[in-house]
């Protein structure tokens, strides 16, 4: 599962790269892909990392903060959001401690990048009637220029 800096991204499969982690400064997720066969295959071949899953994802996270300003510790919830907390928080506190800004649990969950597929066919989908529209008014005035010959 990918990792997301928030729920709402994570419930419509909007990509987080490049963004800011929510009440954590200087912290950035930086990078994200699916582990393709060949890092799969190296990775659960090494020695105490059977647990390594096909659909595992390699995720990097950018700290760019001076030690003053890193005052939080990170957790991820079980749906794939980075959680924050203040420093010392227990781990499990980190995560279960913030239920009241995840979603409903009856919202689906959409493949990551649905809204750029769904922008793009927006995209397609307004030239298709643009298209029509233009075709259909030139048709009426052809039609209409023939009957006034």
């Amino acid at each position: 599962m990918p990792i997301n800096t928030s729920d709402v991204k994570a419930r419509i499969g909007q990509s987080t790269v490049g963004s800011d982690v929510p009440g954590a400064p200087g912290l950035q997720l930086a990078y994200q892909e699916q582990v393709n066969p060949t890092l799969f295959h190296d990775l659960s071949t090494d020695r105490n990392m059977g647990w390594v899953r096909q659909d595992s994802w390699l995720t990097y996270l950018n700290l760019n903060a001076p030690d003053t300003k890193v005052t939080y510790d990170l957790g991820i919830s079980s749906t794939g959001v980075i959680r924050i907390a203040p420093f010392g928080t227990p781990p499990m506190a980190v995560v279960d401690g913030q239920h009241s800004r995840e979603l409903p649990g009856w919202l689906p969950t959409l493949p990551l990048g649905t809204p750029q597929t769904a922008e793009t066919l927006a995209f397609l989908l307004g030239i298709t009637v643009l298209a029509f529209l233009i075709f259909r008014a030139r048709a009426r005035r052809s039609r209409t220029h023939d009957l006034a010959r």
